[in-house]
This record gives structure tokens, sequence and C-alpha cells, in this order.
């Protein structure tokens, strides 16, 4: 008797469920807000625009937008936020933009827009959009960044604040989009650019194999960018260690290359590799059990603060001019016996694990 009751009841509540899935209002697909270039990179003293869109999907619409950027100070700044309508006659975007810089040597900037405007080529001028809002599915440009390069070398993310803050900023509100009816959406995916603050790496590698690592970061971290473009002339080999198979894999011009991952390149004649890119701070690359090829970061490390003997068998260099392996480091061996010290910018290292893991270097 008591099994029939908890079928019954079941019962209603599956009744109940089906009426409100038929019922309910079909859900409206995401907005997408995100910065033109993605990844953006300069010298020391330059800057990039870096323009927010926001895709407006259908079925949706767009009043008005407000947004927190954030910033790392260390290697960026964001110096103004440009007005939108004059710019480009194609385009679609808010003819107000107001900003608060008073807060980005924190990494900080807020901004937001309203009053909508489209180009109208016949007029050729900027006129409100007949509705009063803009109605999806449509791109909008929100507003454009002016990002410069300062501080030190190294990668910023150009993000989105949702929080009040700073707190002596009262007008400093969350980032989001308002539609026609005054309510925010909150089915928004916001993508994070990247801002590089960049420097050059140059490093003379010698006739034969040279073991080499990147101690800088670029937009496109493609072998085609990242070595072919200087040694075009003088190499005709790349390789990585897969640890999987335990063996050596050619790389390919369109292959991503790795920071914190070990190269072999084989040079048909002496040069200087030359590349740009941010500063790669900070290593987090996963150590499989055995022997592992792997890269240091953009200065110098001591091999001591990151070879336990918990962890780790050996560490061991590679000699281009010798062409074999040469000085180790044996984190249990007295340290006269230890003539591998330092991991240096841009050389590569072999490294024996106990177990599989995870190896966290910081500069």
């Amino acid at each position: 008797m008591e099994k029939t009751k908890i079928a019954f009841r079941t019962g209603i509540v599956l009744v109940i469920l089906a009426v409100f899935v038929l019922s309910a209002v079909p859900a409206v697909n995401a907005a997408t807000a995100y910065f033109v270039p993605e990844c953006s990179s300069k010298e020391p003293g330059d800057h990039s625009y870096m323009k927010l869109y926001v895709d407006v999907p259908a079925g949706e619409t767009l009043l008005s937008w407000q947004a927190q950027i954030i910033f790392d100070p260390a290697y960026a700044d964001i110096t103004v936020v440009s007005k939108n309508c004059d710019q480009y006659a194609d385009d679609t975007c808010f003819n107000t933009v107001s900003k608060n810089l008073s807060y980005t040597p924190n990494g900080y900037a807020w901004s937001f827009g309203y009053q909508p405007r489209e180009w109208d080529p016949v007029e050729e001028e900027w006129v409100c959009p007949p509705a009063g809002w803009f109605v999806g599915p449509r791109t909008v440009k929100l507003a454009r960044y002016k990002v410069v390069a300062e501080g030190t070398s190294g990668v910023s993310l150009v993000d989105y604040g949702f929080e009040q803050f700073p707190p002596g900023c009262a007008i400093c509100l969350n980032s989001k989009l308002v539609n026609s009816n005054g309510l925010e959406n909150s089915n928004v995916t916001w993508l994070s650019g990247t801002f590089m603050h960049q420097r050059t790496f140059s490093k003379n590698l010698v006739n034969g194999w040279n073991l080499i690592s990147l101690p800088l970061t670029n937009c496109t971290m493609t072998v085609e960018n990242i070595i072919d473009t200087s040694l075009h002339d003088s190499y005709d080999a790349l390789y990585k260690y897969n640890t999987s198979t335990h063996s050596f894999e050619s790389r390919s011009l369109t292959d991503t290359m790795e920071n914190g991952v070990g190269y072999f390149i084989n040079m048909t004649s002496p040069d200087t590799w030359t590349y740009s890119g941010g500063a790669y701070t900070a290593m987090n690359v996963s150590l499989s059990e055995g022997l592992n090829m792997i890269g240091g970061l953009n200065s110098s490390k001591q091999v001591s603060d990151i070879l336990t003997d918990e962890d780790h068998w050996y560490a061991t260099t590679f000699d281009a001019n010798l062409q074999k392996y040469n000085d180790t480091c044996n984190p249990v061996a007295p340290s006269v016996f230890n003539r591998f010290t330092t991991l240096e910018p841009g050389a590569g290292y072999f490294i024996s694990a106990k177990q599989g893991g995870w190896l966290n270097v910081s500069g």
C-alpha cells in the first residue's frame, strides 16, 4: 500500500514539471562581449587600441552598457576611453562613452555608454536606430581603450569586474548590458583580452643541435612566428619530446610552441635567434614520471629552488658546443658535484621525475 502512495506522488510531480516545461519561455541566446584584437603586443611606451564589441543575439535588445576594465599596472595602463561614433562609417556604436580614469594607476578603468547610434549611408551621419535601441542579431562597438605598455615587460589580462570597485568610486558599477526594458542581460559571455608589454630576446645558436626554450610569450606562438621568421635559412629541424611515447616529435610551421617546454633545434649554420613578446614570469608545467624536457623563465632561476629529493631524480643540461649532455644536478648529491646550478632564459633542460605532477616556478 505504501509503495502505491509513493508512485502516485511521483506521478503528480512529473505532471507538474511537464506543464512547467511546456509553458516556459524559450531561453534567449547569450550575448558575447569581446576585444578586438583579442591579443595585442607593444614595445615599451607604445600603445594599442583595443576595441570592445558585443554580439547581440536574435530576440535580444541593447539600450545601454557599462564595463569595469581591469588590467595589471605592472605592465600596462589605460589612458583613454574613446568615443566611437566618429570613427567608422560602417559601424554601430554608442554615441556617448563616459570614463573614469583616475584609478588606472591601480589597474582599473570604468566606462559606460547610452544613446545607441548607427550610420545612415544616405544622410551620411549617425542616427538613432528606429526602435531607440539596437535589436539583435547585430554586432555593436561599445568602446575603444588606449592601452599603453608601461612598467616592465610582462603579460596583462584585459578583464572585466562585476562588483563595486574601487570602493571610493561611487559610480563605478559592475560590467553589464541593459536591454530595452531596462533589465540587465544575465546571459552574457565576457571574453577577456590580453595585452603584452613586449621586449626582444636574442640567443646565439651554434651549428648542430641546440636545446632551447621560450622566455617570452607572444600573441602568435606558432613555429613560423617564433622560430622561422628569425632563422628561416639556418635550421632544418625542430623537435619536442613526447613523454607518453618517450620519443621526439618534429614540429611544423603551423604547430603551436609552449612556454616552459624545451625544444631541440638543428642549426645548419650559426645564427642569432631573435623574437619578441611579453616576459614569461611564472611556470606551471605538467611533469610525467621519468624524463621530461623543460624550459626556463625570462630570468635566471636556481636549480636548487625547484629540484627536490621527494619529486625528482636529477636534472641535466645539453652543451651545444660539445653536442652532448653535460652538467647535472642531483638533489641528494653534495653541492660540489652539482655543476648545473642555474636555469637560464632561452635554454632547455631535461628533468627526471620520480612521479607525475606539476612544476611550479616563479621568477
